[in-house]
């Protein structure tokens, strides 16, 4: 074997055996119900924030122990699927007749739209959904990806 057939190799199953083990931990937080999300408001906030926690309800961390860690995180990831946005515009000699100020463009009014349509999607279903209906589909949602998580891990694997 090449070294570059052993770092692909490496690679390839690093990430299958990591895809196994979060699938793995997803199913279990489904299954056992120790992931769950609640609302609350920090001191004189006017708009209550929700939170994600993994563990026993009945051993609820206390209110000054919630981090916006997981919202930095997020925005994190929609910065990089910006970047990788980015990546895909054509610069340089592939430019053509197109100046970059309009290629910024774009990307501006392409995250807009997206923002835009996830903010449109999220009123239209927090009009009629309950939050018994949103629990249920959270857990599905997590089962599935959890299941489809361990199934790519595994083909993978089978692939390599």
């Amino acid at each position: 074997m090449t070294a570059i057939s052993i770092r692909r190799f490496s690679t390839r199953v690093g990430a299958s055996v990591s895809l196994i083990a979060l699938g793995a931990v997803a199913l279990w937080g489904v299954g056992a119900g120790r992931v769950y999300g609640h609302t609350h408001r920090h001191g004189h906030d006017a708009a209550s924030h929700w939170h994600l926690h993994i563990g026993r309800r009945d051993r609820h961390p206390v209110p000054g122990s919630h981090t916006h860690l997981p919202t930095i995180i997020g925005a994190a990831f929609a910065v990089s699927s910006l970047r990788a946005l980015t990546l895909l515009a054509p610069f340089g000699n592939r430019l053509g007749p197109a100046p970059f100020p309009l290629l910024l463009v774009l990307i501006a009014v392409f995250a807009a739209g997206i923002l835009l349509s996830m903010s449109l999607f999220g009123v239209a279903f927090a009009s009629f959904m309950t939050a018994r209906v949103v629990a249920r589909l959270g857990r599905g949602a997590g089962a599935l990806m959890a299941v489809a998580s361990i199934a790519l891990g595994v083909y993978w694997i089978v692939q390599s």
